[in-house]
């Protein structure tokens, strides 16, 4: 899913919520 990845490129704030189930 490449929506997973333009996620991944958010910023740090992003990184810290529950958006990527996989990232955690």
């Amino acid at each position: 899913m490449p929506a997973k990845r333009e996620q991944w490129r958010l910023p740090k704030t992003f990184k810290k919520e529950p958006v990527i189930d996989g990232y955690r």
